[in-house]
């Protein structure tokens, strides 16, 4: 098994840019809030802007801030609000995972789709709360890791699925041993 796993995933590799409309790009929007977070002399005049650029990021930020695990007191009103009651590496951390759920939801047409983003988004808020305890782990980060865990499952699936030559209960054994190894070929390409 793992020697023909080895073989698929040199496939895959190789085959990686035909396989680029099945990953889930991160959205422009995503892209440019973490380059310029990155920057030290980040405003949050400036993160509000770019952020304000993209209407349904703003509004699922201050959704996000608005939820019942971090508000502290009135409710936010503002995207200006929003990012500086959050800060600007939540903000950051947010953006990127809405991003990618944002991109994933716009193929979300299949029951297994809505399964696999419900799945990482609460593995998502368990990363986060076990890193919340811990002083050494960024939670944020953790997060992000949680959403991410299984992303090589996406173009995966669809490989192995034109494998007609592969049962389906080998298909299922390649994915869980290949699905990290895709994962990091995928987080490298972003």
């Amino acid at each position: 098994m793992k020697a023909q796993a080895q073989e698929l995933l040199q496939i895959l590799q190789r085959d990686l840019a035909a396989y680029d409309s099945m990953l889930p790009s991160l959205p422009e929007v995503a892209v440019r809030v973490r380059t310029l977070t990155a920057d030290p002399e980040c405003t949050i005049q400036q993160l509000e802007q770019e952020i304000a650029k993209d209407a349904v990021m703003a509004a699922r930020l201050v959704k996000v801030a608005n939820s019942a695990a971090l508000l502290r007191g009135q409710p936010l009103t503002s995207l200006r609000q929003a990012i500086t009651n959050l800060g600007i590496n939540l903000v950051r951390s947010l953006v990127t995972q809405l991003g990618i759920l944002q991109s994933m939801q716009g193929r979300s047409d299949s029951p297994h789709m809505r399964d696999f983003v419900t799945n990482g988004m609460h593995i998502s808020a368990l990363c986060h709360s076990l890193a919340s305890k811990q002083p050494h782990l960024d939670p944020e980060l953790a997060s992000l890791g949680g959403l991410l865990h299984d992303i090589g499952k996406l173009p995966l699936r669809t490989f192995l699925a034109k494998r007609a030559e592969l049962a389906p209960g080998a298909r299922y054994q390649l994915e869980q041993l290949l699905h990290p190894t895709v994962g990091a070929m995928m987080l490298q390409r972003w």
